[in-house]
């Protein structure tokens, strides 16, 4: 997959010395606490790619320590150099840099690929989607400020040579401040202003059409529905007796409606006092999913970072979220999650890990002396595979439990089975998997039989050798011939649809749990009893296949 080779940075926000992270195109996961520095890659990455469309005086303030807006470092000397480099598997030879001078190569016409992978890659961070929502209860939600900072500088307009939204609304703005002489100019300037709010009404009745069947489609949401009106279009006021107009910004409302069929929906004005902030995330991430698509399709290179982006939704809505973003965007994009929650970012590397040619895993640790402190880190089965090789069999056997209780974990999630926050015994959760497939088997069966009606005393007469002795039958119908020919058919093809996957999991789910109560539990407490290098090598062999055969398993 073509994406970020690497990424260097120097004395920029939490980053001192200089720190190169080696990506080699791969997916991305980052962990690490409040304070580690986690952030600023994130940071790193969405400066480099906005800078493509900034001015250099506006850059260089990034870079001088005299002016507020400066992102160095606090730590480091007035005189050490700053920069961001990137280097893209397109072409590793050429470097793009930021840093005092600006972003280089200067020439925009030199820098393609970055100018179309800034204007198709997508950030978001959970303090971002807050901003959909974070209004007094006494307010309606206006959205233009998220669309003035996070969507019109990537959005084009429909009609006519593509220009975004955001070079137009600058535009206007300039010509208005800088005074518009004759009715002729300012004719032709209010002209313009009609036909962008022209083109913020079909913007926004795309996003009000689509965003909802995003929110049903991915979320657990389905009786709200989104709905985002231009309440008033962008306008112009007089700058006291002068020449000089001001633009004045639009209002984007957002609201919802809450769908009670038969009855009629319930219109909502203020969502932000009606509903928690799992509902109004997966609303705005809806609504910033929904915009994505309007992106350009062209871009090889284009990634998409979310920063701690589903802290406020239960587990349950966090993996149907991620089940969304690895379907819809991992083929397409680079995709890069960082989260200060140990407990999701083991959720995510459990749901990625065993393609190591796609992903690289990266731990923030706590720093020390103010300088960052990171490390790659490894799957459980290539721990304990070390701890095996260095003799430390106690670690081994803990690792691979932690790795049996996590892919066990993850399947009951997909099951919507899994009982979050409550502690409940690992016997007792290989059980319920078990359990899950063994009923699903049975269900399977139970259906091709319901499915086709038979009597008891004609269904008994199936398990005969073929298809010749079916016709062979007296006393029975060909519709009833027939439908016995398709009861075989279907069960032989579940037979060893079952044999093959389900039987052979529960199998595996038996292997795993005798080494659970023999093996690895006893790396995990204190016991007399050895543990035999010979019986972790096996269970190696077990874990690995169950974490392989628990992913793949379709119910």
């Amino acid at each position: 997959m073509k994406g970020i080779e690497k990424i260097t940075i120097q004395n920029f926000k939490a980053f001192g010395a200089e720190k190169t992270f080696n990506l080699r195109g791969k997916h991305l996961l980052v962990y690490g606490p409040n304070g580690s520095g986690k952030s600023s890659l994130y940071f790193a990455l969405y400066t480099i790619l906005q800078c493509d469309t900034k001015p250099t005086a506006k850059i260089v303030k990034y870079f001088n320590r005299k002016e507020d807006e400066n992102l160095l470092n606090v730590h480091e000397p007035w005189n050490k150099s700053s920069y961001i480099k990137l280097v893209l598997t397109d072409n590793k030879k050429k470097i793009y840099t930021l840093n005092n001078k600006g972003l280089s190569p200067t020439d925009v016409r030199q820098r393609p690929v970055l100018s179309e992978m800034n204007l198709a890659s997508e950030f978001i961070s959970h303090r971002l989607l807050i901003n959909f929502y974070n209004f007094r209860n006494s307010k309606e939600i206006d959205l233009y400020q998220v669309f003035e900072r996070d969507i019109f500088p990537f959005v084009q307009r429909e009609t006519g040579r593509k220009i975004l939204f955001e070079e137009i609304i600058k535009e206007l703005k300039t010509k208005g401040e800088n005074g518009l002489k004759g009715k002729k100019q300012f004719d032709n300037w209010k002209a313009e202003i009609t036909a962008l709010n022209a083109e913020l009404e079909k913007l926004i009745t795309y996003i009000d059409k689509n965003a909802t069947t995003f929110l049903h489609t991915h979320f657990q949401f389905k009786n709200l529905k989104i709905v985002v009106k231009v309440k008033k279009g962008f306008d112009f006021r007089k700058i006291g007796t002068t020449a000089n107009y001001e633009l004045l910004p639009p209002f984007i409302k957002l609201s919802i409606q809450q769908l009670k069929p038969p009855a009629k929906p319930k219109d909502i004005d203020r969502p932000q006092s009606f509903l928690n902030e799992a509902k109004l995330t997966a609303i705005a991430l809806a609504i910033r999913f929904t915009i994505l698509e309007k992106r350009p399709k062209k871009p090889e290179i284009k990634i998409l970072a979310l920063d701690d982006l589903l802290i406020s939704l239960d587990m349950s809505n966090r993996m149907d979220v991620l089940k969304m973003i690895f379907k819809l965007y991992e083929k397409d994009y680079q995709l890069f999650f960082f989260t200060h929650e140990r407990g999701f970012y083991n959720e995510i590397k459990r749901w990625t890990e065993g393609n190591d040619t796609a992903w690289n895993y990266v731990v923030f640790k706590d720093p020390v002396d103010n300088k960052i402190q990171t490390e790659n880190d490894k799957e459980d089965i290539d721990k304990a595979k070390q701890f095996l090789r260095d003799n430390d069999y106690d670690s081994c056997a803990l690792t691979l439990r932690k790795a049996v209780e996590g892919s066990i974990k993850e399947f009951l999630i997909k099951q919507k089975q899994y009982q979050d926050g409550k502690f409940v015994e690992l016997s007792k959760q290989i059980n319920s998997a078990r359990n899950i497939i063994l009923n699903k088997t049975h269900q399977d069966f139970k259906q091709i039989i319901d499915a086709f009606d038979l009597p008891h005393d004609i269904l008994k007469k199936f398990p005969i050798p073929n298809n010749a002795d079916i016709e062979a039958l007296t006393g029975v119908t060909r519709g009833q011939k027939s439908k016995l020919k398709a009861i075989r058919n279907s069960i032989s093809k579940l037979v060893v649809k079952h044999h093959k996957e389900h039987l052979k999991m529960v199998d595996t789910l038996n292997d795993a749990e005798h080494f659970v109560e023999r093996a690895l539990n006893l790396g995990a407490h204190t016991t007399v009893a050895p543990i035999y290098k010979t019986e972790l090598e096996a269970a190696l062999v077990i874990v690995k296949d169950l974490k392989k055969k628990l992913k793949e398993i379709q119910l």
